[in-house]
Formats: structure tokens, C-alpha cells, sequence
């Protein structure tokens, strides 16, 4: 009996031994979360779905799309919150889940593989270890704070219009030496991670042109470290070498609605009226309608894996254009989309094209047909 009594005493001394370390571990792991890699794979989260019978929203649009590293795409709405496609299935994002606007106007990864999307309300970064279970939300929001120097009270441009903030987030771009670059309606901001600096009120930048960056669309960093501004407020495609800006107009239009750098160096220009535009650092080329482009109003600009060259346009003559280097070809409502303008494109994985449209169209381009997968939006 004896005997017994101390081999049951035994084998619980090892069960505590066994378990303290596990303890230990456990405390470190929920104690240190900046050890923890922030690519984190996006299936492996807890996720909530929100069902609502499928159909067109005529009044919101995919506005924006990204494909992440780890090759989930997102999709950004103009009023239904952000979706999240993983392969096989949508998950839907919404204040609810912590995002500070549901109209998104931009979605970005940095170098570390954060996510960050531009709202009408501030930047909402997400959060791939928040659990639902505990009611943690997925985003965190980040504001810029006003600058004392300057008045940034709401303004409308007409009584029925939505008021301009500072926290109109329309492009977001980490640069070269790890800063953020933000557009919003009233002035670019740099982030340095710490602090704001409210961009072109610096002594030390030279700006002849007396330039404003108010309503930037886009924010592009080339290979050779120049900063691009797409401006839609007629300052026209803004040029940053570190020292001093300047600016011109793209075959003569003062607004720009995108930009893209192709893999040769090249920038692409999408113009609001003129169509697009190529500029190779020397000299510029136009690529209207009378060239084979659907529509000369480019709201979206994408290089797929094979060199092809993608436009979108909006308007009812719109659609999406290719282009190979020599010849445009158009698709349009007659190939298989519901709606002509387009508002992103997006390349998967496996080389397949993704548009977003309005009225929350999403369509998948296979390089045959376009397949609807509006329907399997939930929101």
C-alpha cells in the first residue's frame, strides 16, 4: 500500500512538472503578441458571416480590391464595408467588426503585411488576431489629428453634398524609408509612424507651381524613388524628387483619376476625359477612343503576369479595355458584365481578373468569359 502511495504521489509530481512549462510557454505567448509574425494566415481566422438575400445595390460600388500575400483578395465598398474573398468563400467586414467607415476608398499592405484601408472616416488597420469569440474587434483606426497651424473644418462644395474631412482617406503608400503616405480630400499627410507632418507646409520643399495636392486620387513611389500624385482637382500628375514638386497636364486634362508604374518603368495615366496616357520619362503618348479604348474616362489602370495592360472606365459606353502592347480589345455588357462601369481590377493568384463595378457588381475574367459572383457578396 505503501508502495502505492508514493508511485501515485510519483506520477502527479509529473503531471505538474509537465504542466508548468506548458504554463510558462502560454504566459509568454499571450505576453509577448510582438513576437508573434503578423502574417498570420488569413484562413486560419475565426470568422463571422451576416447573410442578406443576394442582389444589386444600384447606389454602392466595388471601389477598390487588393491581393494580399498570402493571395486572399479584399474588396472594398462604397458603403457596405469590406469583403474577403479567400478562394473558396466571401467574409464580410462592417463598422460592427470595428472598421471606422463602411465606404472604403482604398486598401493597402505594407511591408510587414498589414492591411490598412482608406475610409471617409480615418485608416482602419486589421487586426488577424483579434477573437471574435471574446468580442475583440478585427480593425484598429488611425485619425489624423488636425494641424494647429491650419483650419480643417468641414466644407461641402454644394448644400447636398457629403462634407469634406480630413480623414477622407482616398490612397495610402508606404515609401522607400518605411513612411506613410496618406491622400485625403484636403492635403497629403506623412506618418512616420509616430506623428503626422501635413505635407507641402514645409520651408524646405520648393514649390513653384504653388501646388495644393487637394483631392489626390492616387499616390504612387516609382523604382527610382519619386513620389506620383493623380490629382482630380486639375492640378494634374504632381512630380516629388525629395526636393521640390511640380506638375503638368496629361494630354491636356488637369484630372487624373489613376496611375500605374509597369514593370518597363513606364507610367500609365488614367485621365478623366482624355483617356490614357503613357509617359516614359521623356515624352508622352495618348491612347484615346479613336485608338481602340472603351471609354476616355480611366478610373482603374492594372499590369497582368503576362504584360497586358488593363483600363477600366466608367459610364454607360464604358467597360474594360486590354491592352497588348499593339492592338486595344474592349469587353464590355456583351462579353458577360451587368454593368459597364468599372472601378477596379485585380489579378488572383492563378492569373484570373477580378472587377469590381458599380451597383456592387464583382465579376471573374478566365480568359474566356466572365463569371457573376455579385451574388455571393453577403452583406
Amino acid at each position: 500500500m505503501i508502495l502505492k502511495i508514493k508511485n501515485l504521489k510519483y506520477e502527479r509530481l509529473k503531471t505538474q512538472i509537465g504542466i508548468y512549462p506548458l504554463l510558462f510557454l502560454s504566459f509568454l505567448f499571450y505576453s509577448c503578441p510582438e513576437q508573434v509574425k503578423t502574417n498570420f494566415p488569413i484562413k486560419k481566422l475565426a470568422v463571422r458571416k451576416t447573410k442578406k438575400k443576394p442582389g444589386n445595390c444600384p447606389y454602392q460600388n466595388i471601389s477598390s480590391s487588393l491581393k494580399d500575400k498570402d493571395g486572399n483578395l479584399w474588396f472594398g465598398s462604397t458603403g457596405e464595408g469590406v469583403f474577403l474573398f479567400d478562394g473558396k468563400s466571401f467574409t464580410h467586414y462592417t463598422e460592427k467588426d470595428g472598421l471606422s467607415s463602411n465606404e472604403i476608398s482604398c486598401i493597402y499592405e505594407d511591408r510587414d503585411g498589414n492591411l490598412m484601408f482608406g475610409t471617409n472616416n480615418g485608416i482602419s488597420r486589421f487586426d488577424a488576431f483579434a477573437s471574435l469569440s471574446t468580442g475583440s474587434k478585427r480593425f484598429s483606426t488611425l485619425r489624423i489629428p488636425e494641424p494647429k497651424d491650419r483650419n480643417f473644418q468641414d466644407y461641402k462644395t454644394t448644400p447636398n453634398d457629403i462634407p469634406f474631412t480630413i480623414n477622407m482617406i482616398s490612397s495610402i503608400v508606404q515609401d522607400k524609408t518605411g513612411d506613410y503616405w496618406f491622400a485625403t480630400n484636403v492635403g497629403v499627410f506623412r506618418y512616420n509612424g509616430k506623428s503626422f507632418s501635413y505635407f507641402l507646409h514645409n520651408d524646405g520643399i520648393v514649390n513653384k507651381n504653388k501646388l495644393h495636392l487637394k483631392q489626390v486620387s492616387s499616390i504612387l513611389e516609382d523604382k527610382n524613388g519619386v513620389v506620383w500624385f493623380a490629382s482630380y482637382n486639375q492640378e494634374g500628375l504632381c512630380r516629388f524628387d525629395g526636393k521640390s514638386i511640380s506638375s503638368f497636364t496629361p494630354c491636356n486634362d488637369g484630372m487624373i483619376l489613376s496611375i500605374l508604374e509597369a514593370k518597363s518603368g513606364n507610367i500609365w495615366i488614367g485621365t478623366k476625359n482624355h483617356g490614357a496616357c503613357l509617359y516614359d520619362g521623356k515624352s508622352l503618348n495618348n491612347y484615346p477612343i479613336k485608338d481602340g479604348l472603351c471609354n476616355n474616362n480611366v478610373t482603374t489602370i492594372l499590369e497582368d503576369r503576362k504584360g497586358n495592360i488593363w483600363f477600366g472606365s466608367d459610364g454607360k459606353d464604358g467597360g474594360a479595355t486590354c491592352y497588348d502592347g499593339k492592338s486595344f480589345t474592349c469587353f464590355t455588357i456583351k462579353d458577360g458584365l451587368s454593368n459597364n462601369s468599372l472601378w477596379t481590377i485585380v489579378e488572383d493568384n492563378s492569373g484570373k481578373l477580378w472587377f469590381g463595378t458599380r451597383g456592387m457588381g464583382l465579376y471573374c475574367y478566365d480568359g474566356v468569359r466572365f463569371i457573376d459572383y455579385s451574388k455571393e457578396l453577403i452583406y
